[in-house]
């Protein structure tokens, strides 16, 4: 499995176990759209929204119910686990389904999948003869190897569902029921037995969610036990603080572009005799110019066109040269230090002065934040009269502060944010320096702030009221090490354990995989197909 593949596994692993509470609020934004999503959640919300029972009532009147196979011939095996071809359909549709929803609108662009055609019907690599049914088919398949070994450390370390855990399942297996109501589906078995392949029924389905419940939750335990000592994290900093720190700097840039001549710009057509503009190759002597004017450049800082940049040491070697790096990360740099230097790919001198280094000592802050974006007008006469119909921004801004106490409680905040705020979802934490408006981060970071602390402010993109809670114990840098030494010792564990047992297919049962599916049919994805 690659590491981008893997790290998305363990992604999807932190979003995965539900709460009955977080599957009612899933349902309750079912109408929302949703620009990324990078898991089909337990309760496969997708299925359930209104919008696409309608897509799929002609599908489920459209195919077969009863399996032409015995369902429990095993398709894949993970050690002593045998996966049936109903319960590796349930992974192969949360394939597809996460693929498409990572990619959401953009699909189109950015990937060849041809959503209104059949999965086995089209390629994904066709040099290698790839199919996309293929792919997902591998992609299951991974999944299915790691959930499995994550499920069998925990059934071998005693793990147990908690209560909550054991209701989140429930609620998905009702959730189905209720959509195979709304569908107008004789049966919950025949529901899911349409939806995600012959053979898959309310008992397989349980089954799905309980080791998906297990393995999200085991994975959640093991993960947050890990942790470090401040002398370890101090250590890991002293290691290699360049990875950590950040320089700030002044920046002139001299592109090679602004010294072509004009001549060297003109080319005359053969055919009319016109003269036309034209971006000529940069010359040997174009460079030389502008390192003359890079080289003046850094003897007459500061300049005003310079621009205030800040850069940990991996941006400035992308951004600038690995020169540059080296030079503004040596400790020998003092404040006020200039120099240049050349850029091959982008033709171009980046002259930089030395400001100081950024050891990010600081505490992130922690707060509620109620965001009203201004007003935008719109020609359409409907949108406008909706919009008329409903509270300005303004006026929600003023609601806000008109109903501010000093004796109001967090609680109380939080309802004016659900009620006027954009998107609002309660204490905003690990604030970092930059993250808002410059008024806002000042008034945040300013060392008289104690909890409680309300304040309004109105920058170029809309009306804030922002109440302060606390800062955090430990400074942002920190926070970044133990942050990259949790992600290592993770990355570490999740590899140990899914790597023991290794996923094999049963060539023979591969047919019966319900990899013939067309995406927009099942998922009513008409607007991505265009």
């Amino acid at each position: 499995m690659s590491a981008s593949a893997s790290k998305k596994r363990r992604k999807d692993l932190q979003q995965e176990g539900l709460s009955p509470r977080q599957v009612a609020a899933a349902k309750a934004k079912k109408e929302k759209k949703q620009h990324l999503k990078t898991v089909l959640l337990i309760v496969m919300a997708v299925v359930v929204s209104a919008g696409i029972i309608a897509g799929l009532i002609v599908f489920l009147n459209s195919r077969k119910y009863q399996p032409d196979y015995d369902v429990n011939t095993p398709v894949a095996t993970v050690g002593d686990y045998e996966i049936s071809v109903p319960m590796f359909n349930y992974y192969y549709i949360d394939a597809v389904s996460s693929y498409i929803n990572m990619y959401g609108s953009y699909l189109s662009y950015l990937s060849t999948l041809d959503v209104s055609t059949s999965l086995d019907s089209q390629y994904q690599d066709e040099d290698n003869g790839v199919t996309w049914g293929d792919y997902f088919e591998d992609q299951a398949k991974e999944t299915i190897q790691a959930y499995y070994n994550i499920y069998d450390d925990a059934v071998k370390n005693g793990f147990e569902l908690s209560d909550e855990d054991s209701d989140a399942v429930d609620a998905a297996v009702d959730a189905v029921k209720e959509s195979a109501k709304a569908a107008g589906v004789a049966s919950a078995d025949r529901y899911l037995a349409k939806i995600y392949g012959i053979g898959c029924d309310l008992d397989s389905y349980r089954e799905y969610c309980r080791i998906r419940q297990v393995v999200s939750s085991y994975y959640k335990q093991c993960d947050d036990a890990i942790t470090f000592t401040a002398d370890e994290v101090t250590a890991k900093y002293e290691e290699d603080p360049n990875a950590f720190d950040a320089i700030n700097y002044s920046l002139y840039t001299v592109a090679a572009q602004d010294y072509v001549t004009e001549d060297e710009t003109q080319e005359t057509s053969a055919e009319d005799d016109t003269t036309e503009t034209t971006e000529a190759e940069i010359t040997e002597e174009a460079i030389a110019a502008a390192e003359e004017a890079a080289k003046a450049a850094a003897e007459d800082f500061p300049l005003k066109d310079a621009q205030l940049k800040s850069d940990g040491f991996d941006a400035v070697k992308s951004t600038i040269s690995e020169d540059a790096q080296s030079w503004m990360f040596d400790t020998a740099r003092k404040e006020g230090d200039v120099s240049y230097f050349y850029n091959e790919t982008a033709k171009t001198y980046y002259v930089v002065r030395y400001e100081n280094r950024d050891t990010h000592d600081y505490k992130p802050a922690n707060a509620y934040i109620i965001n009203i974006p201004f007003d935008t007008d719109t020609e359409d006469d409907a949108e406008t009269e909706e919009a008329e119909a409903t509270q300005t921004a303004e006026e929600k801004f003023n609601a806000v502060c008109d109903a501010l106490t000093d004796a109001m409680t967090d609680e109380e905040f939080s309802q004016l944010g659900t009620t006027y705020g954009t998107s609002y979802s309660g204490i905003t934490n690990d604030i970092i320096h930059g993250a808002y408006d410059d008024e806002i981060n000042d008034w945040l970071f300013d060392s008289a702030r104690k909890a409680g602390d309300t304040q309004s402010f109105t920058t170029d993109t809309g009306y804030f009221v922002v109440r302060f809670s606390s800062l955090n114990d430990n400074t942002y840098c920190y926070k970044m090490v133990e942050d990259t030494m949790h992600s290592e010792a993770s990355d570490e564990w999740y590899h140990e354990v899914t790597e023991k047992l290794t996923a094999t297919m049963d060539d023979n049962m591969k047919g019966y995989i319900n990899s013939d599916i067309t995406p927009n049919v099942l998922f009513n994805l008409s607007s991505t197909a265009e």
